[in-house]
């Protein structure tokens, strides 16, 4: 299947058969990159396991202009590929590839955290990169000393949501430059995000129009459930908790989004009997924007 060969893909913003850029996972340790710039097309595979000290890979993202591609590890280290699609004679330049933040990559207690929380995803909300973990339903709680000079045990509750913000590099007290680093989020800049169960995420900026169920800086994902479905949860940057949305028993089979034209009241019925077996399935994955 096309998911067991590539789990993830990601392409830059409007791409077209004479300009495109586009990285995937193809295996935990390999990303495809294909590249075309004026017509001319180049594609590499390559290996991480070396330039990422062996960790698997979890994530991929485009920036916004489709120069850079972010990719998330298992253990939440950032690596930026820089595909450098402007040509030199006649030739596309070669891909760089370096961490985003080097050396000691999170503060106690998230370095600990992060060994702990095997859903990991990159959002990009309004030019700002986040990472957010989870520690997925069915996992359990796990307790662990808190860092390695910190031996206070930590319990990582099983559905715990985290959420870190990347702080780029900038001027600090006498002219120092402070280096970049990875910050506890309070917010998502008034967006919401929406996990789906593939690893994709999409933000969405929350404004008058937006729907009663739709608010901002929460987080919208889904859980698996014993039963072998998924339910939906919103998780709140304020509160920090996360709720069923909306409140139901029992769960669906596709754990999907789906975004209707504003004021839309409902979704007109078909004949189909697959559609009609379906419709309870996906009712409570429907939200009006």
């Amino acid at each position: 299947s096309l998911t067991a060969l590539a789990p993830k893909v990601v392409f830059s913003l409007c791409p077209s058969a004479r300009d495109l850029a586009a990285v995937s996972i193809c295996r935990p340790n390999r990303l495809a990159v294909q590249r075309t710039t004026d017509g001319h097309s180049s594609a590499l595979v390559l290996d991480t396991a070396a330039l990422m000290d062996s960790d698997d890979l979890a994530d991929v993202a485009f920036d916004g202009n489709g120069r850079v591609a972010y990719c998330l590890t298992r253990h939440g280290a950032v690596h930026v590929l820089r595909l450098n699609r402007r040509r030199h004679r006649g030739r596309l330049r070669p891909i760089e590839i370096e961490p985003l933040v080097a050396g000691a990559v999170f503060p106690s207690p998230y370095d600990t955290i992060a060994r702990f929380t095997d859903a990991k995803n990159l959002v990009l909300c309004g030019g700002a990169l986040y990472q957010v973990w989870r520690r997925p339903s069915g996992a359990g709680s796990a307790v662990a000393p808190a860092g390695i000079c910190d031996q206070q045990l930590l319990r990582i509750p099983e559905g715990a949501v985290f959420v870190l913000r990347y702080e780029p590099p900038s001027a600090g007290a006498g002219g120092r430059r402070r280096p970049p680093f990875w910050s506890e989020a309070t917010e998502l800049g008034g967006h919401a995000v929406f996990l789906v169960a593939n690893d994709a995420a999409a933000a969405a900026r929350c404004g008058d129009g937006a729907a009663e169920l739709m608010r901002g800086d929460c987080l919208y994902y889904w859980a698996s459930r014993a039963e072998g479905d998924y339910e939906a949860f919103v998780y709140s940057m304020a509160d920090r908790m996360s709720t069923r949305l909306p409140p139901a028993t029992g769960g669906v089979s596709s754990p999907l989004w789906y975004f209707l034209p504003a004021g839309a009241a409902n979704v007109e019925a078909t004949t189909t009997t697959a559609m009609e077996a379906a419709s309870e399935e996906v009712s409570v994955a429907v939200i009006t924007v």
